[in-house]
């Protein structure tokens, strides 16, 4: 009966996914290793084996090791999920916590500080020894810091700052493009100070505290 439970409980997180989402089994082990209080090894073995089922049956669709989504139909046969898109996921948050944050440059183009759309994006991780296919256009960085929810938007900005200084910035008013990030994302000036001051150069900090005193001419 408590199996019955565990497959119902599984069939129940893969209906809440989106369509070409990725749905990755050891997020969905943890949450019912909690969910259960069983150990999460146990967890893990009938997650798999679950999935396997369903995509037995063509509700999912396996997608790599442990990953699958649910595909739509189209005129050409079933939606193919974006490698790219599950990957920059896979680096920045695969779960519930926040473990890397896209880096510079590319990340100028996608706050709107330029219009130079870089070749690969830039991906600052936790899993920076993660190796991917060759065909992905993604840039792997070591973070300063352990990244997690609390610090990636700060850690995010002050990469953003000193790149003001080394990348080319079309942006008709750069300044304000910074000023709706730090609003948008409720920055606390003082702590990105701090931030600078413990896990940045000297050369860096100098350059971040500038720029939120006078701002930077770019």
């Amino acid at each position: 009966m408590q199996d019955f439970g565990y497959s119902r409980y599984i069939r129940e997180q893969v209906d809440n996914f989106d369509h070409n989402t990725p749905i990755v089994n050891n997020n969905i082990a943890e949450k019912m290793a909690r969910q259960f209080s069983i150990e999460s090894g146990y967890a893990q073995r009938i997650v798999n084996q679950n999935m396997k089922r369903l995509a037995d049956q063509d509700v999912i669709t396996h997608f790599a090791k442990g990953v699958y989504y649910k595909p739509v139909m189209t005129p050409f046969g079933k939606s193919v999920l974006n490698k790219q898109e599950y990957y920059y996921k896979a680096l920045t948050c695969p779960g519930d916590e926040q473990i890397g944050y896209e880096g510079s440059p590319s990340v100028l183009n996608t706050v709107g500080l330029t219009t130079v759309m870089a070749a690969k994006k830039n991906i600052v991780t936790n899993l920076y020894r993660k190796v991917l296919p060759d065909n992905i256009n993604i840039i792997i960085e070591k973070p300063r810091i352990t990244i997690n929810d609390q610090n990636y938007r700060y850690l995010q900005l002050a990469d953003i700052i000193i790149s003001l200084k080394k990348y080319p910035v079309d942006a008709d008013e750069p300044r304000k493009v910074i000023d709706r990030f730090v609003l948008r994302f409720g920055i606390d000036v003082l702590k990105l100070i701090a931030y600078a001051k413990k896990y940045y150069t000297e050369s860096e900090t100098k350059t971040i505290i500038d720029y939120l005193v006078e701002g930077i001419n770019v």
